[in-house]
């Protein structure tokens, strides 16, 4: 089974806009993993 990665931006009230992705079903348990600079999501 092959995932759909969504991917997004999201703009933060102070103007900093995040880069987001998301997959997984509508309505499931949220895990949310955070990384530091200068590591980026595909590592």
């Amino acid at each position: 089974m092959n995932a759909v990665i969504e991917g997004f931006q999201t703009k933060l009230p102070n103007g900093v806009t995040l880069s987001c992705r998301a997959a997984g079903p509508a309505g499931a348990p949220v895990l949310l993993f955070l990384h530091d600079f200068p590591e980026a999501a595909f590592v």
